[in-house]
């Protein structure tokens, strides 16, 4: 199979690096662009530097959670004036890219009881660890837009 638009790209948002290289190497073996991020905060400042078509964000992770930074996000997302202690500029920013949008972002977790606040927080779909990378990545083709499509036969 051909993957189309494969110039989807993916922001990876994960504490854990073994997560991060194994969601980089599928990812960019199935003809995504994938750039990293250790946390939320890091995640915010990357999304407030450069367009992507989608977040892959770890819910639970040390200083700024996957939670924080997708209510973040989507509170920039609407124009919020949301100003958080510290991060004024960082919403400013943000607000000036992503403002009238709206980037998918799915949550993952090792906690199956995370999807309620998950959903509170802006998330538009949480997987849970381990997963199943085929539902990975028939969930990004849904949400990026993408289709599958089988190869025309060689004449």
């Amino acid at each position: 199979m051909i993957r189309e638009n494969a110039s989807a790209r993916i922001l990876v948002v994960d504490d854990e690096i073994h997560i991060q290289h194994m969601l980089r190497t599928c990812l960019t073996i199935e003809g995504y662009t994938v750039t990293t991020a250790r946390n939320g905060l890091d995640a915010l400042h990357t999304l407030a530097e450069t367009d992507f078509d989608m977040v892959l964000m770890d819910v639970r992770m040390p200083g700024m959670d996957g939670l924080t930074a997708a209510t973040f996000l989507r509170q920039c997302e609407q124009g919020g004036q949301h100003r958080p202690p510290g991060h004024a500029d960082l919403a400013r920013c943000l607000s000036a890219r992503r403002a009238g949008s709206r980037i998918p972002v799915v949550g993952i977790t090792g906690h199956i009881h995370d999807g309620d606040i998950a959903a509170q927080a802006g998330m538009d779909h949480l997987i849970t660890k381990p997963f199943d990378l085929d539902e990975l990545f028939l969930l990004i083709q849904r949400l990026c837009g993408e289709r599958r499509t089988v190869p025309l036969p060689e004449s």
